[in-house]
């Protein structure tokens, strides 16, 4: 899904070495808010795990509107409650990438 969004927080950049492959990686979570079609606005935290993706969010500032394309993970749990009923647990992610600044806060 592609967004233009404004950035409402973003944490510091994490990086490290990868356990089982040895291969380095990076990341950034950040916080966007995204205006709907009918005016509604979603808040959403997302991460970015692409390094060219880091590096342009680690151009950015809070405020600043950017263009996003969006992915979604969505993962479902069940359990069984105290009664012996099933319950679920759903949990998405929400990751970016190809992340363009649109309009920069000077």
């Amino acid at each position: 899904m592609k967004a233009i969004a404004k950035i409402c927080l973003l944490d510091p950049t994490q990086s490290g070495i990868s356990k089982n492959t040895g291969t380095p990686w990076v990341a950034k979570e950040f916080v966007i808010e995204v205006e709907c079609e009918d005016g509604h606005r979603d808040t959403m935290a997302v991460r970015a795990s692409t390094p060219d993706t880091v590096k342009v969010l680690e151009g950015c500032l809070k405020d600043d509107i950017i263009d996003v394309e969006l992915g979604f993970a969505s993962r479902l749990r069940t359990y069984r409650r105290n009664d012996g009923s099933e319950g679920y647990i759903r949990s998405t992610d929400v990751y970016a990438r190809n992340v363009k600044i649109v309009e920069a806060r000077l």
